[in-house]
């Protein structure tokens, strides 16, 4: 049987095709020929010339099924050369089943294959002329970084982050947003390299991004900064756990993206947990009682990311941008809270009220966001009433 299948295949309708599963996984499992069995992985992986989604789904099933039928080390020594093997396929179709299963079998297969051959052949697909295939390999690196251990990929997967977002297709770079950035924030949270890793990266590439006049980049920047909201308060308030019940961490990645954008699934709490260890935080902010893993990062905040916030704005070309910072900064009022951005943000931009485009940033993104500040806006305003005004106005921000 295992000889004559694939010389029946060709034969048999395409839609058809997938009433042979069953009997293809019952010999590629059973047997007792490598290269027979070799041979039968193959012809599950080319089931269909050109696979669409839903036949890639069938394949896939039977991938699945595979696994879940022999041990690790028969997995990855028969079934990982199938996608080796067509990673430079002709066909895209071809090329989104690799992606696709690197990402559906990452479970199965150990976090050393995941932290090598499946992270490289996943970097390979991400160079591909196809834009879909570029699309897919990002968003099955979500699932895949879960299995990956080694801290020392950091940089390769920080890299990937970058490239991602540099990528000519917009659909790639959002994907990216939704999917990879909240996957490996997630990742190295849990290894407490957030802030001086990813948030700093960011910081920086949006920096760069704006003194080169690369507008194309400084829109995806700024979103990610604003993605990255929750996983900064996340790395506030972990800490803060740590101390009172022991580490929890979430790094898994769902089909919406939504839960992980979510401190409570980030950090595997309940919201009236949450919302205590918040009020926590928030009072020993201002009493300046935090721990000094804590304090560590808020100092961070105040030396460098501050500071080069500030650096970003005063960089601007475009004025409309200034509405895009004014939204961050009260994005972030809303996510971290009011307390952190009065005790650790307001500070370093006050220092820069001077500047003709910190100044409308500040009284809107700082000032004008709660009702507790308005009144002092009001009186800043006063000050310099008219030049004040003008000054917002020609900012784009809000009164």
């Amino acid at each position: 049987m295992g000889r004559c299948l694939p010389h029946i295949m060709p034969h048999v309708l395409l839609n058809k095709r997938e009433e042979l599963l069953p009997v293809i996984l019952c010999l590629a499992v059973q047997h007792p020929n490598p290269t027979t069995r070799d041979n039968l992985l193959h012809l599950l992986f080319n089931l269909v010339k050109k696979p669409d989604f839903d036949q890639r789904q069938i394949i896939r099933a039977g991938c699945e099924a595979f696994a879940r039928s022999v041990d690790r080390s028969r997995l990855e020594e028969e079934l990982l050369p199938q996608c080796w093997e067509q990673i430079s396929d002709k066909f895209v179709e071809r090329r989104l089943l690799v992606a696709e299963t690197c990402g559906s079998l990452s479970a199965h297969f150990s976090v050393d294959v995941c932290s090598s051959l499946i992270l490289s052949i996943l970097k390979q697909v991400l160079d591909d002329k196809d834009e879909s295939v570029r699309e897919c390999a990002v968003k099955n690196l979500s699932l895949v970084i879960t299995r990956i251990y080694n801290e020392h990929k950091a940089s390769d997967l920080l890299q990937i982050l970058k490239s991602s977002f540099h990528d000519s297709s917009s659909k790639v770079q959002q994907t990216s947003l939704r999917f990879y950035l909240p996957a490996l924030s997630c990742w190295l949270l849990s290894r407490d390299q957030y802030l001086h890793t990813c948030y700093n990266m960011l910081l920086q590439q949006l920096l760069t991004s704006i003194q080169s006049g690369s507008d194309r980049h400084i829109g995806i920047y700024l979103q990610s900064l604003s993605v990255s909201n929750v996983f900064v308060l996340a790395g506030l308030l972990r800490p803060l756990l740590k101390e009172s019940s022991g580490d929890a961490m979430s790094e898994s990645i769902d089909e919406s993206h939504l839960g992980l954008l979510d401190p409570c699934v980030i950090l595997s709490i309940s919201k009236s947990q949450y919302k205590s260890t918040l009020s926590n935080f928030n009072t020993s902010l201002v009493q300046l009682s935090l721990p000094e893993s804590v304090t560590t990062q808020t100092d961070w905040f105040k030396s460098t990311a501050v500071p080069c916030l500030v650096e970003c704005i005063k960089s601007v070309k475009d004025k409309s941008l200034l509405a895009d910072f004014t939204k961050l900064l009260a994005q972030m009022q809303t996510v971290i809270g009011r307390t952190f951005v009065q005790q650790v943000i307001r500070p370093g931009l006050l220092e820069h009220v001077t500047d003709a485009r910190v100044l409308p940033v500040y009284c809107a993104g700082i000032l004008a966001v709660n009702e507790e500040d308005r009144a002092e806006l009001k009186e800043f305003l006063g000050e310099d009433s008219e030049s004040v005004r003008s000054t917002v106005s020609s900012g784009g921000a809000s009164d």
